[in-house]
């Protein structure tokens, strides 16, 4: 049964957003070779540092993830009035997979998280 007119223009409209999406993630990562290592910065709003997680998979990909889970916090002032305040995180998963150097120390890597830009650092050995 082919699509309808709409389902046509909407899964066409999902795919050229997906293709959006994909090539912003692309320009959001610079990568910096000097003698000593490669440095990585990607932009990603929204998280702290400990939610990175960096694993190299069998592709000699270096793979970056993170999940957050649905996080309820409830906060009571104290002032006169007595209030109290609900804050929901919503999920969020991110994965990035990155052609990993062929000169690198593998188990080795520094990582920082400030102004929601991701930086890590690659080292080459010897260095």
């Amino acid at each position: 049964m082919a699509p309808s007119k709409t389902q046509s223009n909407s899964l066409r409209k999902t795919t050229k957003e997906a293709v959006s999406i994909s090539n912003r993630n692309a320009s959001d990562l610079k990568i910096k070779e000097t003698d000593s290592s490669f440095h990585y910065e990607l932009k990603i709003p929204g998280y702290i540092k400990e939610d990175f997680n960096f694993y190299i998979n069998s592709n000699d990909h270096l793979v970056v993830t993170t999940e957050k889970r649905n996080k309820r916090e409830t906060v009571k002032n104290v002032d006169s009035r007595n209030n109290k305040h609900s804050y929901c995180y919503a999920s969020a998963y991110f994965k990035r997979r990155l052609q990993l150097p062929k000169n690198v120390v593998r188990n080795e890597i520094s990582v920082d998280y400030k102004d929601e830009i991701l930086s890590f650092d690659l080292f080459k050995p010897g260095h």
